[in-house]
């Protein structure tokens, strides 16, 4: 197998995101930058390699300060178990306070398991607008893991379908029954940066400067950033 093989199966999923998900990246966006701009932060749940996605947007070089993980301890171990987003949400709650006027993304590439769908949920109850990162061809293979019979996709409000096969692994080897090469990573954080970088320009039409982090390996880096996250001192997890 060449190494390109790899390369033309992220390059038809890029491409699919641009096909079929700019509507949805700019529903999104828009609702972020009216919240950010009233204020607000915007939270990110991912569970497991989900984490990594919602790990890239967050507390970044290039990007915007007013954003918090929701970080899961137990890294996937945890998340098909009922009730446990919502302890989670309630001990995250405790440190950064939660508000009617913000929103959260929840990143599942299957979109099945109680964690996710039981988050989107909780969210909804608190008064928060979602927004769901899942691979719409997973989840709709397979049956749901709540009691609700609910998947991620069927509860958010913006749905972002990262356009990855089932499975998620994409490349296949002569002789062995398993693919390997994931694209859910690339993809998400692809269309993530995609929603945030339009964020930032919709905050910009606004009459806003929006607050974009600097690397702290530049000239001036840290003081600038020291004075952005000034602005958001007690709301910020990171």
């Amino acid at each position: 197998m060449h190494p390109s093989h790899y390369y033309n199966r992220v390059s038809e999923v890029l491409q699919y995101l641009i096909e079929t998900q700019m509507d949805a990246t700019e529903d999104g966006a828009k609702r972020i930058s009216q919240s950010l701009t009233d204020g607000g932060i915007f939270h990110v749940f991912g569970s497991g390699h989900s984490h990594l996605i919602a790990r890239d947007i967050v507390g970044r070089a290039g990007g915007l300060v007013p954003l918090n993980t929701i970080t899961d301890p137990t890294e996937g171990v945890a998340e098909r178990c009922e009730g446990y987003a919502k302890q989670l949400l309630d001990a995250y709650a405790k440190r950064v306070e939660l508000r009617p006027t913000e929103g959260i993304l929840i990143i599942s590439n299957s979109g099945i398991n109680a964690a996710p769908v039981e988050m989107a949920m909780e969210a909804h109850d608190r008064g928060l607008f979602t927004i769901g990162l899942t691979s719409i061809k997973h989840s709709q293979a397979m049956p749901p893991r709540h009691s609700s019979g609910k998947k991620l996709y069927e509860l958010v409000d913006v749905v972002l379908d990262n356009g990855v096969p089932y499975g998620d692994a994409s490349v296949k080897l002569l002789g062995v029954e398993q693919k390997v090469g994931p694209l859910s990573t690339i993809a998400g954080s692809f269309i993530l940066h995609m929603m945030m970088i339009r964020v930032a320009e919709l905050m910009t039409e606004m009459g806003h400067t929006p607050p974009i982090l600097l690397s702290l390996n530049t000239k001036g880096g840290t003081e600038a950033n020291d004075k952005l996250l000034a602005r958001y001192q007690g709301r910020l997890d990171w």
